[in-house]
């Protein structure tokens, strides 16, 4: 049970962690942000009744936190990057994924010596970069992998 609890806290700092790392750079770029979220929410209408994962839903300072029950990631959003130059969207987009890296690569070390952890992370950059050649080439990410 122990070590459940402890997963579950590593899952949720490292969803946490990603999208603060988002928000931190651009919030360093000067884009001001909208919605801060841990689970992808989701609200729908259907049937005539609004349908949502959204299980709390605060509004402070200008900014919509909350908590949905889709916890298999989480999600930000920010006022006018869509309009940002490709290279400050660019660094906003990597951020999440560079802090998931550099804080999965510290555990390594302690069980694998430098080289073999260096590749480890390399091959899972390849599979990173794999994913993104196959979404910016107009295929799903999987595409290239699978």
């Amino acid at each position: 049970m122990d070590r459940i609890l402890l997963v579950v806290i590593l899952f949720v700092l490292a969803v946490v962690g990603h999208e603060l790392a988002h928000a931190l750079v651009a919030l360093a770029w000067g884009y001001k942000l909208k919605k801060f979220y841990f689970g992808i929410p989701f609200e729908k209408e259907l049937f005539g009744r609004k349908w949502t994962t959204n299980v709390l839903k605060k509004q402070i300072g200008g900014v919509e936190f909350g908590i949905s029950l889709l916890l298999l990631g989480g999600a930000v959003d920010f006022y006018q990057l869509e309009k940002a130059p490709f290279g400050k969207f660019f660094t906003v987009v990597i951020a999440g994924p560079l802090f998931n890296l550099v804080v999965g690569f510290i555990p390594l070390l302690f069980y694998y010596s430098l080289k073999d952890s260096l590749y480890v992370m390399g091959m899972i950059v390849q599979v990173v970069l794999a994913s993104l050649w196959g979404f910016t080439a107009g295929g799903l990410p999987m595409d290239q992998i699978v």
